[in-house]
């Protein structure tokens, strides 16, 4: 869909889709809730989506709207903390996580379920498609889980937090003593996530019709909202994605995508997989900001294309 005909699209196109669409649960780690929504269209191909952080997975209904045009079928799971999944603290609205496992685990059990609620995935070409916090975690699980993928894309992966203006250890160092203090649930400092104020600031993208999919969901479907991250949920990440042994590996062919103008991520460490895993394409946007799949339609258009003939 074009930027231009998201507006007029949400309520008879979009809203819909995500209505009609079927939402299915299952208890992960820890006794949590997981969500995910099925556009199952009937295609001979299955894309299993695992977003980024804050990300509802409604918000990847054009996605699927896109790719249903291409003959796919999209499966979409919220992670724990965020989307319309169980919350672990009592602020609803703030994204934690007790330990960066359970993100791995729920992504297992996500692609199980799938396939025994749609049993006739099975008989599909299934493809993994993680973005940025999405992709840290496709990537442990690739690298730690049998899986039924014939290819992963990772777009722009959570491999490295931009820490700035600290170093990335004294920033791990800093939200382990937040945590120590009790720290760990509160909200980090910042605007409101989506909020009309926070568009002009938001290092995830440049396209405002695509950024107000997001406020329309946290609008329109309010238990999906997130206002922020907080200071535990930054130190997990941290800490998970320096432990590339964990993850650099893949016996899959993977199309890493890296935005050369991220202010979100380093490059260091997704340029430092490529190197390490065998089949690795790494693919570089040197336009745009964060999250190249919700850009302008003239980066989309290309990140798109990358990933169509990856798949072809």
């Amino acid at each position: 869909m074009r930027q231009k005909d998201i507006p007029p699209n949400w309520d008879t196109v979009l809203k819909p889709m995500i209505d009609n669409a079927p939402k299915h649960s299952f208890t992960g780690e820890d006794g949590v809730e997981i969500c995910y929504i099925a556009f199952d269209n009937g295609h001979d191909k299955s894309i299993f989506i695992a977003p980024g952080v804050v990300e509802p997975a409604y918000k990847y209904v054009e996605f699927a709207y896109d790719f249903a045009q291409l003959g796919f079928n999209i499966f979409v799971v919220d992670h724990r903390s965020q989307g319309a999944s169980g919350r672990i603290i009592p602020r609803s609205d703030i994204v934690y996580v007790k330990d960066f496992a359970h993100y791995v685990a729920d992504l297992a059990q996500f692609v199980d379920e799938v396939h025994k609620q749609y049993p006739h995935v099975g008989n599909t070409t299934r493809y993994l498609l993680g973005n940025s916090l999405g992709g840290l975690i496709s990537a442990n699980y690739i690298a730690q889980h049998q899986h039924p993928f014939s290819k992963v894309i990772l777009s722009v992966p959570a491999m490295q937090v931009n820490t700035f203006p600290l170093p990335e250890e004294i920033a791990r160092a800093a939200t382990s003593f937040a945590q120590i203090l009790g720290l760990g649930k509160r909200k980090l400092p910042g605007p409101k996530f989506f909020s009309s104020e926070h568009f002009t600031t938001n290092r995830a993208t440049s396209c405002r019709e695509r950024f107000d999919i997001n406020t329309k969901v946290f609008t329109e479907y309010p238990q999906t909202c997130i206002t922020g991250i907080s200071f535990g949920w930054v130190g997990k990440i941290v800490k998970a994605s320096r432990f590339m042994e964990n993850y650099a590996k893949a016996n899959v062919p993977v199309l890493l995508i890296q935005a050369a103008k991220d202010e979100v991520l380093k490059p260091g460490r997704q340029r430092k997989y490529s190197e390490k895993v065998t089949e690795c394409t790494l693919k570089i946007y040197n336009e745009g900001k964060h999250n190249l799949l919700e850009e302008k339609d003239h980066t989309r258009d290309e990140v798109f294309k990358w990933i169509v003939d990856f798949l072809s």
